[in-house]
């Protein structure tokens, strides 16, 4: 197993040149960041707020495409839609709109009929929202 792992890591390292350099200047700009993580399909939609996220860099710049690492409890409601979904985007968000990140976060979830109304969402190619 671990020989097919490091057969995959050599064989992951043809992003191409313009891709790493969106994903390398878009993440210049995540620096302290809150991320709302979003998904949407046959297991319904899902969302969280995280603060957890990063660039892995010495995989992300390598590999076949970008990779981040968000960080949520694997039985949260989102994480086990995101699982049964695939596609999920991560929203990066600035400081004024924290009545997102507050009610994906809980605090406001429990006085809105539908939380996804709390912004206009466009869906990615995936089919999650952003």
């Amino acid at each position: 197993m671990q020989a097919s792992l490091q057969k995959k890591a050599r064989a992951a390292t043809n992003m191409a040149p313009d891709l790493k350099v969106r994903f390398l200047s878009g993440m210049s700009y995540v620096a302290c960041t809150v991320n709302v993580v979003i998904t949407a399909g046959a297991a319904g939609r899902g969302c969280v707020t995280v603060s957890a996220m990063s660039a892995m860099s010495v995989v992300s710049v390598d590999g076949v495409g970008p990779t981040l690492l968000v960080c949520m409890h694997h039985k949260s409601a989102a994480a086990v839609r995101i699982a049964a979904n695939g596609p999920f985007c991560i929203n990066v968000l600035r400081d004024d709109p924290s009545h997102v990140s507050d009610t994906f976060a809980g605090s406001l979830a429990s006085k809105v009929a539908d939380e996804f109304n709390c912004a206009d969402w466009q869906d990615c190619a995936g089919g999650a929202p952003a």
